[in-house]
């Protein structure tokens, strides 16, 4: 499977033909378009999302852990059990996104924007 860019260009190749359960562990996905994408169960721990846009997308369950999504879009997107520990989420708009039940232990959000709405302020 290919993983493109906003742009259109291939920034990263996957087997198979779905991101379903995919091991994208220390992947660069800079600027990745994954926008209404099922990726539950992902595990794109350790990888560079930075400008990665996820919004609409189903990321249930997914790993996050020390994830670098500065600046990344994650608007209406399922997070629902996603683990999100210790990743560095600075600038990410989260807007209508469902994070019900996902670990956010120690995660990092200066100026990110909350699922409500609410921006936090910079640390």
């Amino acid at each position: 499977m290919e993983i493109k860019n906003s742009s259109g260009l291939i920034i990263a190749r996957y087997p198979g033909t779905t991101l379903v359960g995919a091991d994208l562990r220390q992947f660069n996905l800079t600027a990745a378009d994954f926008r209404g994408l099922d990726l539950r169960e992902v595990n794109l721990e350790h990888g560079h999302c930075r400008e990665a846009d996820f919004s609409g997308a189903n990321l249930s369950g997914a790993c996050l852990v020390y994830v670098q999504c500065h600046n990344a879009k994650f608007v209406g997107a399922n997070l629902d059990r996603a683990d999100l520990e210790r990743g560095r989420f600075n600038g990410a708009d989260f807007t209508g996104a469902n994070w019900k039940n996902a670990r956010l232990f120690q995660a990092k959000f200066a100026g990110a924007t909350f699922p409500d709405g609410q921006k936090m302020e910079i640390e």
